[in-house]
Order: C-alpha cells, then structure tokens, then sequence
C-alpha cells in the first residue's frame, strides 16, 4: 500500500524562492501518491515538520495520506 518515490529535485537555476520549492515538493507528494495508485489526488497542505497531507481515491474510497520527505506515502 506504501510506495516511495523519489522527491523531485528544484529546477537549477530555480532562485524564485521558498514558494517555488513548497509548489515542487507539493507536486511531489502528488507524483508519490498517484504512483501509490490513488486518483483524484488533492494535496491539502504540508505540515511544520514538513510532511505533506492530502486526500485522495484508493478505488472509490477516499482516504487521507501523508507523505514525508524521503516520498514515503502512509495512509492516515
């Protein structure tokens, strides 16, 4: 049920500052959970410790995920 993906590097050269990195890591945690094999995958927020939680379909259940640095998704 947990799959780990590979966090997506920044763009070299990508000095438009902290709000580009938070947009990569989030499309990052939604790479990491599709390839979990969820859909419809809505990325709500990244938490202080800088994982990141969403909501998405696994079938037609929802169900709420994190995902942490390294890419590791983990159903809540």
């Amino acid at each position: 049920m947990c799959a780990t993906v590979a966090a997506l590097p920044a763009k070299p050269g990508d000095e438009s500052g902290e709000k580009s990195a938070d947009k990569v890591a989030g499309s990052s945690a939604k790479a990491a959970i599709e390839a979990d094999g969820c859909k419809g995958v809505r990325v709500l927020r990244q938490g202080a410790n800088g994982v990141w939680h969403a909501r998405a379909l696994r079938g037609k259940t929802e169900v709420m995920l994190t995902v942490d640095g390294q890419g590791s998704v983990t159903a809540d």
